[in-house]
This record gives structure tokens, C-alpha cells and sequence, in this order.
């Protein structure tokens, strides 16, 4: 049976597993909402399904969005994250 999706969902398999499961369902905890504030903060200028493929990047970058973790982040680590 096909699924019914939004009109902005492509054909995009990643965007559909998105759309599908994790779009529009209530977050409480508070590192998935820090997760979700820290790639809502990099889609700048891209495209969602763009950070959505990147997601397990981000997720290796921060920490696995450890915002306790990322604090300890130095100005070296950061221009190194920045040049990957």
C-alpha cells in the first residue's frame, strides 16, 4: 500500500524516512531536541534532505550532540571540524 506523504517530500528515500518517522512526532527529551537545534542551525542555506544525509557526520562531530561534550570542544577542534 502506498504511503500518503506531504507535498514537499521527494522521492528522496532518506527524506521519505524522515518524513515517514521522525517529521512532526512530539520530542521530550532534551539531547534529541539539542540534536534537532544543532542540524536545524547547520541547514543555513542548504537543503533539508542535504543535512539529513549528513546527519551521522554531525552526529560523529558533536559528540552525538553531548552538548556537555561539545563545551569541552578547544579552537583547534573546532577549525579541524571545519576543514572536514
Amino acid at each position: 500500500m502506498e504511503k500518503t506523504r506531504c507535498s514537499w517530500v521527494s522521492t528522496d528515500k532518506c527524506y521519505q524516512e524522515y518524513h515517514d518517522n521522525i517529521w512532526g512526532r512530539a520530542v521530550t527529551d532534551s539531547q534529541e531536541l539539542f540534536a534537532k537545534l544543532c542540524l536545524n542551525g547547520q541547514q543555513a542555506g542548504l537543503s533539508w534532505v542535504t543535512i539529513l544525509k549528513k546527519q551521522a557526520n554531525y552526529e560523529a562531530a558533536y559528540f552525538n550532540f553531548d552538548p556537555i561534550k561539545i563545551s569541552t570542544l578547544t579552537d583547534e577542534d573546532v577549525e579541524r571540524l571545519m576543514q572536514k
